[in-house]
């Protein structure tokens, strides 16, 4: 079961039902341009089709909403790999909302669930464009440790880029 997880600016709810608002975000070409989300058309059953394989899966989908206004401004992912005991998490923050400390609010609730709450979980990992600072500092101050890198992993806007792969144990 995904739990409604807290912050002191956040609520975190579980996404079973594909929104608008989803579609609106995910076909954001300035929020997903540090994401593999960028190169698909994205509509309520494309995110439908998504949540149904997270939730298959044994993962959690959770929206990122606004205590003060209850605006949903994103969404955090996490599918664990139960035999491994391993939880692999992504993370997507509208660009309206970006800089604001909501993402480390978010990914910190989250990983911490995972980590100690919830249990059977020993390690998350997380992977990020070596170009986007956002996820790279939170992933830092969550104490999430680089793992290694895949050297000109993504093509981004034609020029190649590496990807980080980032780790933490309980």
């Amino acid at each position: 079961m995904t739990p409604t997880l807290s912050t002191q600016d956040l609520v975190l709810k579980e996404l079973r039902r594909a929104t608008r608002r989803q579609v609106e975000m995910v076909s954001d070409l300035q929020t997903v341009q540090m994401s593999e989300l960028r190169h698909s058309k994205h509509t309520l059953a494309s995110c439908q089709k998504y949540l149904d394989g997270v939730g298959r899966a044994g993962g959690h989908v959770w929206t990122i909403n606004l205590v003060s206004t209850g605006e949903h401004i994103g969404n955090v992912t996490a599918y664990v790999d139960v035999p491994n005991e391993v939880a692999e998490m992504s993370i997507l923050i509208a660009k309206d909302f970006w800089r604001r400390g909501y993402g480390l609010q978010a990914w910190q609730a989250v990983s911490d669930w995972l980590l100690q709450t919830r249990g059977g979980v020993r390690k998350i990992e997380a992977g990020a464009m070596a170009i986007n600072e956002g996820i790279i500092q939170i992933l830092r101050k969550c104490r999430f440790q680089l793992e290694g890198e895949r050297r000109s992993h993504f093509l981004l806007d034609g020029l190649p880029v590496g990807l980080l792969h980032f780790g933490r144990f309980q």
